[in-house]
Formats: C-alpha cells, sequence, structure tokens
C-alpha cells in the first residue's frame, strides 16, 4: 500500500493547492486528488483525497477562500 500522506523536499514556498489525480503518478491513478504546499525552506507535504466529493468540495473552498497566485 502507498502512502496517502508525506512529508518531501519541493520548491520553497509553494502555495497550499489542491490538483487534481493523474495517470502520471506511478502509471495509475492514485484517487480523486491531493493537495500541497511547502514553507519557506522547501519543507513540503502531500495528501491524498481518495473520495471525489470530498476533493470537489475541497476544491470549491479553496478557490472562494484562498487567493488564487497564478
Amino acid at each position: 500500500m502507498q502512502k496517502r500522506q508525506f512529508l518531501m523536499q519541493m520548491g520553497k514556498n509553494q502555495p497550499l493547492k489542491a490538483y487534481s489525480s493523474c495517470k502520471t503518478c506511478g502509471g495509475e491513478q492514485q484517487g480523486a486528488g491531493y493537495i500541497c504546499g511547502s514553507d519557506t525552506e522547501g519543507n513540503g507535504f502531500v495528501i491524498w483525497i481518495d473520495d471525489e466529493a470530498v476533493f470537489r468540495t475541497l476544491e470549491k473552498v479553496f478557490q472562494e477562500q484562498v487567493p488564487a497566485t497564478e
């Protein structure tokens, strides 16, 4: 079983954001999507979301409350 949440090094100051799942992660879809982000030193995290309804609600909350950085 693959880990559903983990810490990793990534780019510094990555904004907290939700991403849809894709088949590029090891060749198979991992769930509905994931959230990730990092701090000023690049210490980041990934949390996978399995349930599609939970992921869509999370995306909606982010869109309504988190200012877009793009």
